[in-house]
């Protein structure tokens, strides 16, 4: 798991571009995590996996929509209101697949192994709908963003993440003793 962001050797002079490109890939990382964590048992884990990559993901939302689609950008190729709508569509779908996790939770023996195979169905619809909003953020939108200072991201971007550092460690050494 360390493909997360490292603050420590992250360079002055990155643009708001290339940090909003890695929490992308830090969503990423959290949401193989939360998955990683269902398939090996340990469900309170996923359970509060997903809610990271959950106040992960509505701080990089927010941070869009107060930031970057504030004001209509008339040169990105497809309309601000789609952006925000793929906004809503990701909210929708999180909030479905956090039912269905707990949902998944509730079941026993052969019940629980078929509600996860169902789970991962929607896992992998809601993983497709993330990357085919996050292409068309860095192949448009990130292209026409204002000018911003990266520090709008950087400062409590990295105190959001810092805050679940500790989680994310035990996390993954509990994986990693697992056999």
């Amino acid at each position: 798991m360390s493909n997360f962001t490292d603050f420590s050797t992250t360079a002055k002079g990155i643009t708001l571009k290339k940090h909003l490109e890695e929490s992308h890939k830090d969503l990423h990382q959290w949401f193989l995590l939360y998955q990683e964590c269902l398939v090996a048992g340990l469900d309170q884990s996923a359970i509060r996996t997903l809610e990271v990559f959950e106040q992960i993901l509505v701080f990089h939302l927010t941070f869009e929509d107060q930031w970057l689609l504030k004001d209509a950008l008339s040169t990105t190729r497809w309309p601000i209101t789609v952006y925000r709508k793929e906004h809503e569509k990701l909210e929708a779908a999180l909030s479905k697949l956090k039912r269905k996790t707990a949902d998944y939770l509730t079941f026993s023996g052969r019940k629980k192994r078929h509600a996860l195979i169902s789970l991962i169905e929607d896992q992998l619809r809601f993983y497709h709908l993330m990357e085919h909003h996050e292409e068309r953020e860095e192949q448009d939108l990130f292209l026409f963003m204002p000018d911003l200072s990266a520090s709008l991201w950087v400062v409590p971007y990295k105190k959001l993440l810092d805050s679940f550092l500790s989680f994310k460690e035990n996390t993954v050494r509990q994986l990693d003793n697992l056999q």
